[in-house]
């Protein structure tokens, strides 16, 4: 490469950019997450995977279950609140 081939913008990080450190942080917390997720009660599992990972509303999750919307997002609060307290835990 001669100076003339450079291209200066290239050489400048993005600071929007992940480094291969916080990929493998993400992935690690990612990771502890799915397993503290594991051990809450299935209809925990099943309101969270609904309503995270299906982008179904409480209104939804309530009519798949055969629950009351605000039984969905009691269940709901429940399963965070657990989760929040393991966290803390694992800290």
């Amino acid at each position: 490469y001669s100076d003339s081939d450079l291209n200066i913008t290239e050489c400048i990080a993005d600071p929007k950019a992940k480094s291969p450190l916080n990929i493998l942080e993400e992935k690690d917390t990612k990771g502890r997450l799915a397993d503290l997720i594991d051990t809450l009660p299935e209809k925990e599992k099943i309101v969270l995977a609904l309503y995270y990972y299906e982008e179904m509303t409480m209104q939804e999750i309530g009519k798949v279950l055969l629950i009351t919307e605000s039984r969905v997002c009691q269940i709901h609060s429940q399963a965070l609140g657990k989760l929040k307290t393991r966290i803390q835990k694992t800290i």
